[in-house]
């Protein structure tokens, strides 16, 4: 039977070492995004906890009118960020009803009383707020 000499051992172990190091966070690896910083570029997106916290709901900008009921997200919203190119509204009620408030482009914020998980439809561009 064959024993490592202790030079062998040492080096070996230096080298598991190494490997392990090197596997548990590969150079270059990027930070996933939090906060309103998930909402992609040209969307309109609705969170369910202040500031982009929380569940997240996306507006696409190829439908201009969204009742948030059809997506379970509706009385949900207590902050909002428009990370698109045009004015996003949002009403209190469906269909565009009751009171209604614009956010412009770049606009990141919590709701105010008013609005705060009390947001059940938004839409862009189309009507006024």
């Amino acid at each position: 039977m064959r024993f490592l000499s202790i030079r062998s051992l040492i080096a070996a172990v230096a080298c598991l070492a190494a490997c392990a190091a090197l596997s548990v966070a590969p150079a270059g690896a990027l930070p996933t995004a939090t906060g309103y910083d998930r909402c992609p570029q040209g969307r309109f997106c609705l969170f369910d906890g202040w500031d982009g916290q929380g569940d997240m709901y996306l507006a696409t900008g190829t439908r201009y009118d969204q009742v948030l009921a059809e997506a379970g997200f509706d009385d949900r919203a207590s902050s909002v960020f428009n990370n698109a190119s045009i004015v996003w509204c949002v009403w209190q009620g469906p269909n565009y009803t009751g009171r209604g408030a614009g956010y412009s482009a770049g606009l990141r914020e919590n709701l105010d009383d008013a609005f705060n998980n009390q947001v059940s439809s938004v839409n862009y561009g189309r009507f006024t707020c």
